[in-house]
């Protein structure tokens, strides 16, 4: 849900997103009043103390009561009071409202949401759970609260996204090797978090679990008794028909299809992670984009035989596999190649839309090349000067030389050095003298005047000579 976006400095921003809050998320009533009373029995606070710590202080508030979203019916009303109230609500610095026109937009689409029923805890539902020390045991502060953690939301899952990020960084890995670090990265994960939220989970050290699974064998089979009482042996569970990593994306209409294809094992030649996704979906091919130059060719072909039908040109695609030039795909790398086939055309149009133009840039780059490249530079002026401008004034090309330049004289390129076609350093020039002799100003300069004399002595300050400090002063004694 897109946070409504008020002014920063507005004086009603902390009033009114506490507001909202309050509005969204109903207290339990029955632990709100009961941590309230203990927290003013413990500290001595008054109900306006606990207020006023529940308004600047709520999260050590979220951590130890439990809260609600309410359903549509409760809910809507509730935070249309809020969005009513404050939207209006002028600052008397600025004086602008609270809302905007885009503010407005958005706190329509969040009260359609709600109605929509996007926004309610599901029912029957627990979404909170113990927060663990590290024995495993629940977590009580110094005042004798338990500790809660609340699963709502996408923190978590967010979280691990950037983990996942982080296990990457900047590797250029394949499929296999992807398949087999995220693997070691869930289980890493799957770990940790049951060390942390399942009770009395117990600390192994280290993440190989199958090392545990044995010895639990072992223990049940010799001493009949369990190592770890809360530990699951992952080897007392079946097996699914279930696949993690790499799956098969294709339906059973394209499996039947690519069955029928008749290929030459001896011709094919496929890489290591070709056969790996090849065996992973559990094909004879493997599905991959339309990379060659011939599935190129043939994915324009049959753009001009079924138009824009994604589907017929998937199906189609599957008689012309040969496994060498062109391989199976799926329908979203039908789709996605489409896009790029589109812009690819209009980037060709472009280009020979401007062909002509093109072409009279060509002329002027070798033009100027020329004049660079070759030192008997009196024959290419020559050609410069003659060459006759197109008569249309749209396709008019620039002078190569500006018109108050004088290209080098053969003196002046003498004195330089060429190295590869390139004139090194720069063409000897007669030295022009500065003008000696200042202009009339156009401005009436200021008089300067010495700082110590303008503050000790007024009336010789113009007089004074001593302009650059007090220790130039002319009047100055000590």
């Amino acid at each position: 849900m897109d946070r409504i976006k008020v002014p920063t400095n507005h004086c009603y921003k902390k009033s009114f997103y506490v507001s909202l809050q309050e509005a969204f998320f109903a207290w339990n009533p029955e632990s709100l009043l009961q941590v309230k009373n203990k927290k003013k029995q413990k500290h001595n606070l008054t109900d306006e103390k606990i207020d006023a710590d529940m308004y600047f202080k709520v999260r050590w508030w979220q951590e130890r009561v439990f809260r609600k979203i309410l359903p549509p019916s409760m809910l809507y009303w509730r935070v249309r009071a809020v969005l009513a109230l404050y939207g209006n609500k002028v600052d008397k610095d600025t004086n602008k409202p609270l809302f905007n026109e885009r503010a407005w937009k958005k706190a329509n689409n969040i009260l359609t949401e709600i109605i929509n029923g996007n926004v309610s805890d599901p029912p029957n539902l627990q979404l909170y759970i113990h927060r663990l020390n590290k024995k495993g045991e629940k977590k009580i502060d110094k005042d004798g609260f338990y500790l809660y953690h609340c699963m709502r939301g996408t923190n978590l899952t967010e979280l691990f996204h950037k983990s996942l990020v982080t296990t990457y960084s900047t590797w250029k890995v394949g499929v296999e090797y992807s398949d087999c670090l995220l693997m070691e990265r869930n289980h890493r994960h799957n770990q940790r978090m049951s060390l942390s939220k399942r009770v009395n989970f117990p600390d192994i050290g280290h993440y190989d679990t199958w090392v545990i699974d044995a010895l639990q064998i072992l223990y049940q089979q010799n001493y009949n008794v369990s190592l770890f009482q809360d530990w699951s042996n992952a080897l007392d569970y079946v097996d699914t028909p279930e696949s993690f990593g790499t799956i098969a994306l294709h339906d059973n209409g394209l499996q039947d299809l690519l069955d029928n294809v008749v290929i030459d094992g001896n011709e094919i030649q496929l890489t290591k992670d070709q056969k790996y996704i090849a065996k992973a979906m559990g094909t004879a091919l493997p599905f991959l984009p339309v990379h060659t130059f011939e599935e190129k060719k043939l994915f324009t072909t049959l753009c001009l035989e079924h138009g824009l039908n994604i589907q017929k040109i998937t199906k189609e695609w599957m008689n012309h596999v040969d496994g060498i030039k062109i391989y199976p795909k799926l329908s979203v790398s039908i789709r996605t190649y489409h896009e790029k086939w589109k812009k690819s055309n209009r980037v060709k149009d472009a280009i020979q839309e401007s062909k002509k133009s093109l072409k009279q840039l060509k002329q002027l780059f070798n033009v100027a090349d020329n004049y660079f490249s070759n030192s008997q530079n009196s024959e290419v002026e020559e050609n410069i000067f003659a060459n006759e401008m197109p008569a249309d004034p749209s396709n008019v090309v620039m002078n190569p030389l500006p018109p108050t330049a004088k290209p080098a004289t053969e003196t002046e390129v003498n004195n330089s050095q060429i190295v590869g076609g390139v004139m090194i350093g720069m063409p000897q020039t007669p030295h022009i003298a500065k003008n000696k002799f200042r202009g009339k100003d156009v401005k009436q300069r200021k008089k300067r005047i010495c700082a110590y004399c303008s503050l000790n002595y007024p009336s010789t300050a113009t007089a004074c000579r001593g302009r650059g400090g007090a220790k130039f002063c002319e009047h100055r004694i000590d």
